[in-house]
């Protein structure tokens, strides 16, 4: 008898990896709502100062306790919304389906650590560029478009920007998974 899986070990192995990264980025967004202030400062406030790079200007909480990214003669809020919490819960999940397939070479707890690290670093710089883009295509559809379709504008800007960087992961490790597989 061989030691070889059966039929379909491999999608069983993948269906289970995918209902643990849902279950995983399920409990990480219930605990977004119950620690919605600190997760706040915590995802906004460097995005926002990576942001205040391209614009030569520091990120400043303001009396309500927005963070805001003053101008001269404007300024960008980050409001909770913006926080990009979900974004990590998702990028979160996507290293959960892969960990099992990728060789790491390091012990389990620092794995997981190195996980996390790099779902946030890759969260906080991805938010802040669609902070920067935002802002940017802002002043170019308040310009042609009315009121109305500006909210539109940067709803499609943030979908862009965090869909083609999860994509971006999403490939990324799956490609490493086999390449590991195959050596």
């Amino acid at each position: 008898m061989s030691n070889m899986p059966g039929p379909g070990y491999g999608h069983n192995k993948s269906f289970m990896a995918w209902l643990l990264a849902g279950a995983i980025a399920l409990v990480l967004s219930l605990l977004g709502d119950h620690l919605a202030d600190e997760l706040y400062l915590f995802f906004a406030l460097p995005a926002a100062w990576i942001a205040g790079l391209f614009f030569n200007v520091s990120p400043v909480i303001d009396e309500k306790g927005l963070i805001v990214i003053p101008f001269g003669h404007s300024s960008i809020q980050v409001t909770p919304d913006c926080s990009a919490y979900g974004f990590f819960c998702i990028v979160t999940a996507i290293f959960v389906v892969f960990y099992r397939d990728i060789k790491w070479r390091m012990p389990v707890i620092v794995k997981v650590g190195a996980v996390l690290l790099l779902a946030y670093s890759i969260t906080i710089i991805t938010n802040g560029f669609r902070i920067v883009s935002g802002y940017k295509i802002h002043l170019i559809v308040a310009r042609i478009l009315p009121a109305s379709a500006q909210g539109l504008a940067h709803l499609v800007v943030g979908i862009t920007i965090f869909l083609t960087v999860i994509l971006v992961v999403y490939l990324t490790l799956e490609r490493k998974a086999a390449y590991d597989r195959r050596n």
